[in-house]
This record gives structure tokens, sequence and C-alpha cells, in this order.
């Protein structure tokens, strides 16, 4: 994108633009480049590290975000000789129009707090709404992971849904709902697929396993 003030991007779909550049890979680099595909988007979203990644994956499972990209922007700013630049971790629309700018924890180096107020500024300019990075951890995490596994379009299945979500309509364990469904075993991946849906629900405080519990939700996911 080239160079102009916060103000002239306001009716700019940053969250639909290609990131302003790729991170490379170097020796010594602490954190492993990757892409993540969105289910979301139907896309690959660019991903400096595993952390951005699985941060990645919980926009993907989050109903409410319709799109979401890899920062196509950065923010310049200077406080006196001091000077920088800064950009957020994604840029995102919400199903009810907000236009975020998902910003990385503060750190702790001396610019944090200056690219704090420079991205706090430019999101006021821009009309962007600034909100934190959220980066699944533990038990979180590890459910993410194993859902975002089944989060493939190709895994909706017609044939099966109605009986799944007719026998869910109980809490049941997973592959005992299956099997009582009358499906075979292969209807576990369509089952899982739900569970990325949000049209079966389960515990997220706990481990997802094969005998997890799970049940219909009165929404669907997406």
């Amino acid at each position: 994108m080239r160079e102009s003030g916060p103000d002239q991007v306001r009716a700019v779909p940053l969250e639909r633009c290609e990131p302003l550049r790729e991170p490379h890979a170097y020796n010594g680099r602490p954190s492993i480049l990757t892409r993540y595909w969105s289910a979301t988007t139907g896309g690959m979203v660019v991903c400096g590290s595993e952390r951005l990644m699985h941060a990645a994956m919980l926009l993907d499972y989050d109903a409410a975000i319709t799109c979401f990209s890899a920062p196509a922007t950065e923010i310049a700013w200077e406080d006196g000789s001091a000077h920088g630049t800064v950009s957020p971790a994604f840029f995102a629309r919400t199903a009810d129009g907000r236009r975020l700018a998902i910003v990385h924890p503060g750190r702790a180096e001396p610019d944090g707090a200056r690219e704090r107020q420079a991205l706090e500024m430019a999101a006021q300019a821009a009309g962007w709404t600034l909100t934190d990075l959220d980066v699944p951890i533990g038990v979180r995490l590890a459910w993410l992971k194993v859902v975002a596994n089944f989060r493939f379009p190709e895994l909706f299945d017609t044939a099966t849904r109605p009986a799944l979500l007719d026998t869910f309509r109980q809490p049941r364990p997973l592959v005992r709902g299956v099997a009582e469904a009358g499906l075979p075993d292969t209807a576990l991946a369509h089952a899982w697929h739900l569970l990325w849906r949000g049209d079966l629900l389960f515990d997220q405080a706990r481990p997802l396993i094969p005998v997890s519990a799970a049940w219909t939700a009165d929404t669907a996911h997406r």
C-alpha cells in the first residue's frame, strides 16, 4: 500500500488485502514461519510464527469473524529523535461490520508504549477497533487444534448431518453418537466438522477426545 494517512484508508478493506510483506527466515530466528489455510476466507493467511498461526486458528473458529488477513499496512511513528514502524498482527471484519486491528500484546522493549500509542492514534483516525491478540494456550489450544484439523469444507456432509444432529440432541460421547446414528466409523470426521462449525457443542474446559460428550447447538457456528 502506498504512503498515506490513517484517515485515507477508512474505506480500504485491509482485512481482504495481501500482506504488505511476508516474513523471511534467517539464521537465529526464534519463530517458525508458516501459512494457515482459513475456512473463513478460503485462502492462505501468512503467519510469522507458530503463535500467530494459533491466533489465526482462533479467528478462523470465531463465528463473529467474517474475514481476516495478515497486515497490509504499517504505521510510522516519531517521538523526538526516536522513530520506527509498527503493524497489527491481523486485520479483521466482524459480522456486525466492525473493523478490527488485532495487535500483539504489549512488549517489554522501550518502544512498546510508543508503538501502542501509534496504533491507538491510527485506529481512531482510520475507524478501526483496536483489539489485543488472544493467543490460545493449554487445553483451549489443544481442542482448537483438534477441531481445526476438520475445518475443511469437503467434510460438511449433507447426508449424515441430519442423523448426527438428531442423535446429539442429548449429550453423548462422540463415537457412541456416531454409532447410535447408524453411521459408519468414517462419519466421525463429519461429527468433528460439526464441532468446528459449532453445530455441535462440547465442554471447552476439558480435553477433546473421541469419547468426549457433544450435543447440538441452537444456532450454527457459521
